[in-house]
């Protein structure tokens, strides 16, 4: 269902540049927005409903292992249009929610907790921020590792560029969250920067989906140097081709990182491609490429480990049936012969349309794969030792409808 693509890359630096606000001149790149400019997650004064935020976790909602997936059931918001649940990372007790489109744009991350691994514990929500201004789409992706925190705002304008995107960059520091600094995309309305972003130790990477005159896209590798995260990346990769839309996914985990997107054409249309790449040392160093063998298979939702499993989902394969991919690279992995197929998982229900594969989740053990276009959705959970059918299925509770259940999925 996937065919590698070996393909040249120019790997770009970009020039440093001045540390800048948000309202910055637009002639400035990649510029720094001071920790004052950063919006501030605080408590919210009141922590019912009518604050913004109801997580049900309705009956059958358990999940038979701690600390497994997150079950994105009913998340809802008392504001219309919101878009609550766009974006979830969850990493421990922790849950950070986005809502790109809460206060006409503006954007919002609410943060949960727990007080323990239990999946019947009750999350508690009282921590949120917004965007600075309408249009902002602050909180449109939202990444989590360690003590950092890195949310998106594709849509923040500098100077006379809409939409020319920016992240900002929290730090924990035992107590609260701290505001570090926020990071501009490239000069240019409609870049959308921060579109999407992943962070894993010491590294992050940025997607800028709207980036170039006809949004072929591009992808920005950060790094943090003496506890600082430099607003220079160390590799940017682009699209090759309009409207490819490159970096609308970016995924990071210890010494590899992937970007691409399901709208890219490689031999026919929407086949969608990712692209993977290594850390050995310092240097980040392309490996290989994957995408669709149909059209239309928009091949983009991807997941990876430490240990270099990493698994494709192609949501729009076989008419919107969906199927889902596993390769596995073990580390230290430099080459397109360390890549290894290691099966397929098919749509459990068969039902076409059903794009299997939209949400897709991996511990190294247990896959949390979804199919939101099952009635009002559902999300399977397969362990690695049978990808042949789902150990259980999760969906919204009775009489749930129109909520699309697993859009998203995280571990």
């Amino acid at each position: 269902m996937i065919r590698r693509l070996l393909i040249s890359l120019t790997f770009v630096v970009t020039t440093a540049a001045v540390g800048l606000a948000q309202s910055a001149s637009s002639s400035h790149s990649n510029g720094r927005i001071p920790p004052e400019k950063i919006p501030q997650l605080s408590t919210r004064q009141s922590h019912s409903s009518k604050a913004g935020l109801t997580c049900e976790f309705g009956s059958g909602g358990q999940v038979p292992s701690d600390n497994l997936f997150l079950r994105q059931a009913l998340i809802s918001s008392t504001g219309s249009n919101e878009s609550l649940g766009y974006s979830v990372v969850v990493q421990g007790n922790v849950m950070v929610i986005g809502a790109p489109n809460a206060y006409a744009g503006l954007g919002r991350i609410t943060m949960c907790t727990r007080a323990n691994s239990n999946w019947t514990s009750a999350w508690s929500c009282p921590t949120q921020s917004n965007g600075s201004n309408i249009g902002d789409g602050f909180g449109a992706s939202v990444a989590f590792d360690g003590t950092t925190l890195v949310v998106g705002a594709p849509g923040t304008t500098v100077g006379s560029d809409t939409g020319q995107g920016a992240i900002y960059l929290y730090e924990y520091n035992g107590t609260n969250w701290q505001p570090l600094a926020g990071i501009l995309g490239d000069s240019g309305a409609g870049n959308g920067f921060g579109r999407s972003v992943a962070v894993s130790g010491n590294y992050m990477i940025v997607g800028a989906d709207g980036f170039g005159t006809n949004d072929e896209g591009k992808a920005y590798i950060y790094e943090k140097s003496g506890g600082t995260w430099n607003s220079t990346p160390v590799m940017t990769m682009t699209g090759a081709s309009s409207n490819d839309h490159f970096g609308s996914v970016v995924v990071m985990s210890g010494s590899y990182a992937g970007a691409g997107g399901s709208d890219i054409d490689v031999g026919g249309t929407d086949n969608g491609e990712i692209r993977i790449y290594t850390l050995s040392g310092s240097t980040w160093s392309y490996i290989d490429a994957y995408h669709g063998v149909q059209s239309g298979s928009r091949l983009g939702p991807t997941a990876m480990t430490s240990d270099g499993k990493i698994i494709f989902g192609l949501p729009g394969w076989s008419s919107g049936k969906g199927i889902v991919a596993t390769w596995s690279c073990p580390a230290p992995c430099s080459s397109p012969a360390g890549f290894s197929w290691t099966g397929d998982i098919s749509n459990p229900s068969g039902t076409n349309s059903g794009n299997f594969g939209t949400g897709v989740s991996f511990d190294g053990s247990n896959y949390a794969l979804s199919a939101p276009g099952i009635s009002s959705g559902k999300v399977y959970l397969f362990s690695s030792s049978n990808l042949n059918s789902p150990f259980r299925d999760l969906g919204p509770d009775s009489g749930a409808t129109g909520i699309l259940f697993g859009s998203v999925v995280y571990r």
